[in-house]
Parts: C-alpha cells; structure tokens; sequence
C-alpha cells in the first residue's frame, strides 16, 4: 500500500523534535506522506512551513499543559531526553530524573488517556551491561563507567513504557538505540570532520581507544518508520553491529579526505588507566522483523563527507 494512503488518517507525534534524531525522523516523515506534529522545547526557534506539520512549543517536565495535542489518530515517537553535557557530575540526578522518568511517566497516562495506537520510545543500547559478546534484547541491563546516571534514568523510563504496555494494553516498541551520528549532530565525528577540512589539529584522548557501536541516522530513522508500518511491539536493538575505535574512525576519515595525518595528535594511555566502551548490539531480531541492515561505519562516514 503507498504511505501517503497508510498514513493519510494518522497523526505522527514526535517529542524532542528539535533534537538530532527528532528532526531527522520530522524530516523524512513529511517526505513520506505523514502528518507531524512537531514538539519542541520552548527555547527552540524550530521554523518549517511544510503544510503537512505543526510545531507545538512545550515542556517535558509540562506535558499535562499540551494533552489536546493528543488522540487516538496519534502515533508518538518519544524522542525527547535531557542529555547533561557533563555525564559524570553528580547534579544532574535531578533533571535526567526530572525530565527522562517522570517526564515519560507523564506522556506515558496522557497517551494511554488519549488511546493513542502507538508509543515508541528511543531507549540506550548503552545501558546493557558489558560482555564479549554482542548483547541480545534479553540481556541485562546494567550501566557501568560513562553515563550511568543519564543511561539509567533511560532504563527507568524504559521500564515505565513495559508497563503501560503489559498492564495498561498501550502498543509500544522501545528502539534500544546504540551510539548515534550523522550530518548537523554536536558530536566528536562532527567536530573532527570540521577540524580535519580546516586543518586544525585533532587531539585523540587514552591513545583513542574509546570504542562504541556507532549507528547512523538514516538506520535508526528508517527503523522507526518500519516499526511504524508494521506496528511491531516489543523491544528491539538498533546498532550496526560493529565496534569501532575513535582512532579507527579519524583514520578513515583522514584516509577519505586526503587529510594531513600529522594533524592528529595521540595522547596515550596513563599507566593503569581503563578504557572505557559500549556494548556491541545484536541487531537480529530488527533484521528479521524489518530487513534491518545497517550501514558501515566507512559508507556513513562517506556519506557525512560528501
């Protein structure tokens, strides 16, 4: 069936749509034939004309004050989260708590108030406790080292969307979400690309062994959508099923833009220092629910550059 037909009774609702997944889904959702409405902070200064969108300025800490935004024509993709700038300072417990569980909580009875038909929430891939192995949906989650604070208020949140789903019957998919990048993210690969063409130097931390499971926007986003169509339930990972150093990354991206190598400074790692990592995702179950096939690093990065 074509989208625009699918979807012509359907209001898509994305909260956090002025973030880096946010707007990328509000972007490729119009392209596709949905209604969006666009929720944004209210310090956002959001702008679009498409005639098929609504910005809708709000608070995730208020959602009570914007609850006729919701309906049972509604789909929400809950993309919102309060993502301190410093992951390890103490402080901020209150607002990732705040703003990431209770600010869910509340979307959460609003939703099912409203009988909504579908709540999808963008959940850590992070938060699953570490193994040699690529981690499955039925692995344990257990945050240690980096963000612990900020990946557990997600699993809280997380937790709430289960329950609303088992007790309360509201459809949800939780998208477990690895680490993300592309195009206009405030993220190291960003900033490295914008370094390496204006030939400033890059300065690589514990000798650049920082290792995550990167995933680019265009897999997460077109994850989405699929979970939308089929109106899958459930939790699902959402990587690329690799793990890659940020060593390994700047080199590509060295290697692609013909870049001066010299610029990049590596400062080893201090005796006994450990170095911190990600769970590397086993995206099976998205593969065999939607064909989901990630990109590779080297063909998302090339596609960042060009």
């Amino acid at each position: 069936m074509n989208n625009v037909l699918k979807h012509k009774n359907k209001t898509l609702v994305v909260t956090g749509a002025g973030g880096f997944l946010g707007k990328n889904l509000v972007s490729r959702a119009l392209e596709t034939g949905w209604k969006v409405r666009a929720l944004v902070h209210n310090n956002n200064p959001y702008e679009s004309n498409h005639k098929a969108l609504t910005v809708v300025k709000w608070d995730l800490a208020k959602v009570d004050e914007i609850s006729d935004v919701f309906d049972d024509s509604c789909i929400v993709v809950h993309s919102a989260a309060h993502i301190p700038s410093n992951y390890d300072a103490p402080q901020t417990v209150d607002d990732c708590y705040k703003y990431n569980v209770l600010g869910t909580l509340q979307l959460l009875k609003i939703a099912n108030e409203r009988n909504i038909s579908h709540f999808v929430y963008y959940s850590a891939g992070n938060a699953y406790a570490i193994k040699n192995k690529p981690v499955v949906e039925e692995d344990s989650l257990y945050p240690s080292g980096k963000a612990v604070i900020y990946l557990s208020s997600k699993i809280s949140g997380e937790m709430l969307v289960n329950y609303f789903s088992h007790v309360w019957l509201l459809p949800a998919t939780i998208l477990r979400i690895s680490t993300p990048y592309g195009p206009d993210n405030s993220s190291f690969f960003n900033s490295m690309l914008v370094s390496l063409v204006n030939n400033i130097p890059v300065n690589l931390y514990e000798g650049g062994c920082h290792s995550a499971d990167f995933v680019y926007v265009d897999d997460i986003i077109n994850a989405t959508l699929k979970s939308i169509d089929t109106i899958s339930t459930g939790i699902f990972n959402i990587g690329s099923g690799a793990h890659i150093t940020l060593l390994e990354i700047t080199d590509m991206v060295v290697d692609i833009l013909k870049a001066d190598k010299d610029l990049i400074n590596v400062e080893p790692l201090s005796s006994g220092e450990s170095i911190e990592r990600y769970p590397l995702l086993d995206c099976t179950k998205a593969h065999r629910q939607w064909g989901y096939s990630p990109m590779s690093i080297k063909d998302g990065l090339q596609k960042m550059i060009q």
